[in-house]
């Protein structure tokens, strides 16, 4: 699952490149997902899921006003 996701955000990474909104909440989302894969499979101990779990936060905050109902969703996969 984990290999799939990473595939995932590779891809997402190549097709949005750019800064759009668009760009940058799909990039924040595949950021999630992998998070959220490391955590499921107990693989949380090491950087990978911190890194990833701040960058979606990150690209969340950067196209999510900060009293979005939406980010709290980041900010929850954070730990925060």
């Amino acid at each position: 699952m984990i290999i799939l996701i990473q595939a995932a955000l590779s891809i997402c990474e190549q097709i949005y490149g750019g800064t759009s909104f668009t760009t940058n909440y799909q990039m924040a989302l595949a950021h999630q997902a992998l998070a959220k894969a490391l955590l499921v499979n107990k693989q949380f101990d090491g950087e990978e899921y911190m890194e990833h779990a701040l960058e979606a936060n990150r690209a969340a905050i950067d196209v999510i006003p900060g009293s979005h109902p939406r980010l709290a969703l980041f900010s929850y996969t954070l730990g925060k």
